[in-house]
């Protein structure tokens, strides 16, 4: 995996050192060697970033490529949010990840994987690949054989947020349980909060240690560059709930700001889960495609695909083998074949199906209700009716 520095907002990406004056020195004739001044450098903020603390430091305010720019004795500080590749992605360059947006110039060559915590552009095909972005993904060149994942994000989300919910709960009744014990405590007492913390997961909360290691398992098989700011934030929240760590807890106060910290999460996710994104593509192929918002068929259409996405789903050309799942409204140009290629298009029971050229055999389903065509169909739209039948009218 190519190696591709990347920050998040409140990042620290510079701190200024002032220079010391250093000691005379001697040379081998004894004669005093006078000590030449220190160096003055100027940190100056480029796009993203602040400068604070009178010069001293370099915050990032977005994510991205931090790039340094030296003129003279200034050094220019910014994060660049796109990270663009003017070539194939393949064994040469490796892997992409990616905290921001990605513009490839080029292809995606066979296994190879790119995942951004913000958009992605690929200029060219990918074949037999991984594309996960946290935003949307946009493909210009045919697709096939991969794997296309858009808003990222909510997928991580969906999957992080029961044991995290399950952490919160079991953060809630040590708090508790430790208070109490802590104000039976004597005074002037050496024993802090974390120490009562540690006692109470080892006598009573025994399964709190084996949820941790889960969360953390989960944390290494998951992109967690697709959480933006809360990549490093919860990786090491978890990390200090550790029984070597919790003694750094002095007070019941401290660990509540902890349990604080995780709530922040969940409401930072519910914010940004509310963002819907975009699949918009060309031809797609054998291929799986999933989206927290809308997928857009711009051009041919898709073959034996599978497309599950949370808003709508449009295709302006050709639907023939596959599954289309949308939670909204469907749009398709032609779908099937001559040949009956199995193709079925699933929406949500409140929603509708409107295809323009639909062939024999395939399957429309609006909700639990589904129906077989028995003959081709021009410019329908398929729905429930009042008393939650399946009906097909004409458009």
């Amino acid at each position: 995996m190519q190696s591709i520095p990347s920050v998040s907002s409140g990042d620290v990406l510079a701190i200024k050192i002032q220079g010391q004056l250093g000691k005379p020195g001697k040379n081998v004739l004894g004669q005093e060697i006078r000590v030449n001044e220190p160096k003055r450098i100027n940190l100056l903020s480029g796009f993203g970033v602040q400068i604070i603390e009178d010069g001293i430091k370099a915050i990032a305010q977005t994510e991205g490529l931090p790039v340094v720019q030296k003129s003279g004795t200034n050094y220019i500080i910014s994060v660049d949010p796109v990270l663009k590749i003017p070539e194939d992605v393949n064994v040469k360059t490796g892997n992409i990840r990616f905290k921001g947006n990605v513009t490839i110039l080029g292809s995606v060559e066979n296994d190879m994987s790119v995942s951004a915590s913000g958009d992605i552009t690929v200029s060219n095909i990918i074949t037999r690949c991984t594309i996960i972005a946290g935003g949307n993904v946009t493909v210009k060149g045919n697709i096939v054989n991969s794997e296309i994942i858009s808003g990222g994000f909510f997928v991580i989300c969906n999957t992080l947020k029961p044991p995290l919910q399950e952490l919160g709960k079991a953060l809630e009744n040590l708090l508790l349980a430790g208070a109490i014990m802590y104000d039976k405590l004597p005074p002037n007492t050496n024993i802090n909060f974390g120490n009562v913390l540690v006692l109470l997961i080892e006598k009573r909360y025994t399964n709190f240690i084996g949820l941790l290691d889960k969360i953390q398992k989960m944390f290494k098989e998951l992109d967690m560059k697709l959480l933006g700011e809360y990549d490093h934030k919860l990786q090491k929240l978890v990390n200090n709930l550790h029984l070597i760590k919790l003694v750094q807890y002095q007070t019941p106060a401290d660990f509540e700001a902890t349990i604080n910290e995780l709530n922040s999460f969940f409401y930072y996710a519910a914010r940004h889960e509310k963002n819907r994104s975009l699949v918009d593509v060309n031809v797609v192929l054998n291929s799986v495609i999933k989206s927290s918002g809308d997928v857009m068929v711009q051009g041919a259409g898709c073959f034996n695909t599978h497309i599950i996405a949370e808003g709508n789903v449009t295709v302006n050309g050709v639907v023939r083998g596959g599954v289309i799942e949308a939670k909204d409204d469907i749009f398709i140009k032609e779908l099937g074949s001559e040949f009956s290629s199995k193709s079925v298009v699933i929406t949500a029971k409140d929603k509708k199906i409107k295809i323009t050229n639909a062939f024999e055999g395939v399957k429309v389903q609006v909700g639990k209700m589904q129906k077989v065509l028995e003959k081709k169909m021009t410019n329908i739209e398929v729905s429930l009716d009042e008393e939650g039948y399946l009906q097909i009218k004409n458009f």
